[in-house]
């Protein structure tokens, strides 16, 4: 199956937004958490939002392009994480916790579709080199396996919509909380990264027990240190008037609008030339 240009250069488009999305989480969490009290509680999921958004990031701006034979043989069907219920939450947890959960297993379908396309490569590149004798073993699992991939691929495709389509339309309930959110903390309109570096780290130590609910380990995250390293790099750090800018808005939508296309046209599109389950009639 070849890789959809219009699908793939949309993914490489909405790459820099959740740079810019996480530079803006992670500013506004700074004020929550430096204000404390209530606010912390809206504080830490806005910087779990950071940390998602800077992963989505840096993985579809270095992307794997090639697989080895083990991982030819290794499904990457998402099963998305279940987080547990928070018994007590503040208005503005509810809102932005659901949000975070979504970014984080956003980067889980995302990434797994393209190990899925890549593998799917693989196992029928695999199968062309032993197609001279279809009923081998290596032609068999090759075959068996690209149905797999194929499976992995749609359902992969299918809950990254699903999950865009939930964030698109929560923008502006997020935006109204932040707005709000803002009224109950001075604003300081600047932000230098050694400060923000400084309440990063330490918050991700002495809160330690509410990070863990995030279950970041499933998600192969294990620290701030993507975040850290973004906001590095940025010369201007400043309070953000909205969390969701119109430029993640519309990328975001145009990335769903190719996903779902890609959806409704996947056995015709796709190029899977070998098995005969997958053969166009």
């Amino acid at each position: 199956m070849q890789f959809n240009s219009t699908l793939k250069q949309r993914l490489q488009d909405c790459s820099s937004t959740y740079a810019e999305l996480s530079a803006r989480l992670a500013c506004a969490s700074t004020l929550c958490i430096y204000e404390g009290a209530e606010m912390l509680n809206a504080g830490i999921p806005l910087l779990m939002g950071s940390v998602a958004s800077a992963a989505i990031c840096e993985e579809q701006s270095h992307l794997p392009d090639k697989v080895t034979p083990i991982e030819m043989y290794d499904v990457a069907y998402t099963e998305p994480v279940i987080f547990a219920k928070v018994s007590s939450e503040t208005p503005f947890e509810s809102v932005f916790r659901p949000f975070t959960q979504m970014l984080l297993q956003l980067k889980s379908t995302l990434y797994n579709y393209h190990l899925s396309l890549i593998r799917l490569n693989a196992t029928e590149q695999e199968m062309q080199t032993n197609l001279s004798d279809p009923n081998s073993g290596e032609y068999q699992d090759a075959s068996m396996f690209s149905i797999l991939h194929i499976q992995a691929l749609w359902r992969n495709l299918d809950l990254s919509s699903q999950l865009l389509m939930r964030l698109l339309t929560g923008a502006p309930r997020v935006n109204i909380s932040w707005h709000r959110a803002r009224q109950h903390i001075p604003m300081q309109q600047r932000f230098n990264f050694p400060d923000i570096s400084k309440i990063i780290t330490n918050i991700w130590k002495d809160q330690s027990k509410i990070v863990a609910t995030y279950q970041l380990p499933a998600f192969k995250i294990d620290g701030p240190e993507m975040v850290l390293k973004l906001l590095s790099m940025r010369k201007d750090l400043t309070t953000p008037s909205l969390l969701i800018d119109n430029q993640w808005h519309r990328s975001n939508f145009m990335l769903r609008q190719e996903l779902s296309q890609s959806i409704e046209h996947f056995y015709e599109s796709q190029e899977v030339r070998f098995h005969p389950l997958t053969q166009k009639k």
